[in-house]
This record gives structure tokens, sequence and C-alpha cells, in this order.
């Protein structure tokens, strides 16, 4: 063994295990964040504790898609649901305020209620099929929005206009959520001191030009989820409208390149709570960066076909 071997051994373990304390420690932090979290919920649901109308609306939402996924049914007989229908009713009771009472999809809940309150009584729907709505967008032109889609880093000194990255996250909830709960929640920074901080508290915020014109980050109200057994739902729910967002700012012309949060401290989350005023009881799912693009970016070649699906 070389003496240049030696030494470079001796500079090599050190590195090795500093990264293997460091990884151990974020998966740590990761497991002990899920687990806090799930608790949390438990304890806040069977004390009603911090279960304010937001809470309530998204439980309303959630048992009356229920009740109409039974109206739909071609069997659909009185009776069946009460269980859900005394739960929407108790939704319904907890929500206060103006804004919430008048909400689109709280007005569309309490309606579903009502529908199934009729149904009862009357014991009859309409069996007029509902006419399915087919898109103006062919195939090909949703395949080249995805597939020209590219995760862009450097970007110009043009601002975003809010009026535009509001048509970008106005989408989020048109993806499919779990029993329409609908619980993804968009903190925006699109001021620089702002954006500063919260690029240096994601450690997935490299390689990125230095003028970062806004900063997303896409969160879960996790209250709503029956915990531990639903705890990759607000996961799944938020990721499927990042998507719609990814989309809708390349149809805009506008670059959305999403940051890895899973490597953060827990000093970390704490500081991009504060910045972005996030509750303790939202899921920080992911993060992104957003502007115009200054440059492309190449193009990553996806595996073939035959290692993608399998019919059986």
């Amino acid at each position: 063994m070389t003496d240049m071997f030696k030494c470079y051994l001796k500079a090599l373990v050190p590195f090795r295990i500093r990264r293997l304390l460091f990884k151990t420690m974020i998966v740590s932090n990761s497991y002990r964040e899920e687990i806090e979290l799930a608790e949390s919920v438990l304890l806040m649901r069977n004390e009603g504790t911090a279960l304010d109308s937001e809470y309530w609306a998204a439980m309303l939402r959630k048992y009356a898609h229920i009740l109409d996924k039974g109206l739909q049914r071609c069997d659909c007989e009185a009776g069946h649901s009460n269980g859900f229908y005394s739960l929407a009713r108790e939704a319904m009771n907890h929500i206060a305020g103006t804004d919430l009472v008048n909400e689109p999809s709280v007005l569309w809940a309490r309606n579903k209620v009502l529908e199934y309150e009729a149904f009862q009584v009357s014991k009859c729907v309409d069996d007029k099929p509902i006419p399915f709505v087919p898109t103006n967008c062919t195939y090909e032109q949703l395949h080249d929005a995805m597939v020209t889609r590219r995760s862009v880093r450097i970007f110009t000194n043009h601002a975003v206009p809010r009026s535009e990255i509001e048509k970008i996250v106005s989408v989020v909830n048109w993806a499919p959520a779990s029993c329409n709960r609908q619980t993804v929640r968009v903190y925006i920074a699109d001021n620089p001191e702002l954006v500063s901080i919260c690029l240096g508290v994601n450690n997935g915020a490299t390689c990125t030009s230095d003028n970062i014109p806004c900063f997303i980050s896409f969160c879960a109200d996790v209250r709503p989820y029956d915990m531990p057994h639903e705890m990759t739902l607000p996961v799944l729910d938020t990721a499927l409208g990042i998507q719609n967002c990814c989309l809708a700012a390349h149809a805009l012309g506008i670059g959305m390149t999403l940051l890895n949060w899973t490597h953060h401290t827990e000093e970390q989350a704490k500081l991009l709570r504060k910045t972005l005023g996030i509750p303790s009881y939202f899921r920080i799912v992911a993060n992104a960066v957003l502007g115009y693009p200054a440059q492309g970016a190449p193009l990553p070649v996806r595996k073939s076909d035959n290692l993608t699906y399998t019919f059986v």
C-alpha cells in the first residue's frame, strides 16, 4: 500500500463517516416528523382543537363526495349512507364565516346534502345520464406539453406577474383528490428578500441562477386525513396538483422547477414555516421556483415503454 493511498484513505474515511451521520440524521428527522405529524392530527381530532372552519369544509367535501357517489349508482336506494349524511350535517354546522359559507365547493357540498335528503323522500333520482364532457385539447397537444416541459434553472430578470402566478396555482385543485377533500394550500413568495431566505433553507435549490423571481411551497392540510393509515394521501393529493401547475406554467411560457425538500433539517423547516406563515398542521410536500426561462434544459431521455408498463 503506497503512502499516497494511505493518505487518501485517511482523508476519505472521515468524509464517508460524516456523510453517513448526515444521512442518518436526515432519515431520523424525516421519520420523526411523520410520526409527530400523525400524532398531532390524532390529538387535534380527538380533542377538537385547531379544527377550524377550513377543516370542517374539507370534511364536508369528503362526506358530500361519498353521498354523491351513492346518488350516482344505478341501484341507488334510500336509507343508505345515513352515517355519512350525519357527518356531513355536523360538518355543515361547524362552518362559519361568509368566505367559507359561500365558497363554491362548500355550496356544492351543501347542495349534495340537500339532494340526498330529497332522495330519501322521493326515492327517485334523475335517470338521465350525465353527459360526458370531452376536452378541446387533443392527445397530440397534451403530449407535446408533457414532453417539451423542462426543469429550467436559469431565469431572466423579468418578474412573473401575479396574474400569471394565479393562473398557474389555480389549477392545483382540478387534479384528482382523495374523497374530494382539496387540502392543498400554496404559499408564494415573489419578494426578492423572502425568495432568498426560502432558497437558503432548501437544500434542493442548487444549480439555479442568482435571480429567482418566485418561490412556491406546496403544502397539504393533514387534519382531514385519518392517521396513520392515510399518512401518504396528503403527498399523493398534492403531487397530482403540482403536475397540473407544471403543465399550466409551461403553457404560459413560464418555467417551474421542483426542488428536493426531503433533505431538510428541523431548523430549515422551522425557518421556512416562519417565513411563509405555514401552520404546523400543514405538511410541506414540495417546493418550486418559477420564472421566465433564460435558456432551455437538455432532454432527459425517458426509459423505454417495455420497462414502463405490463399487460397481464
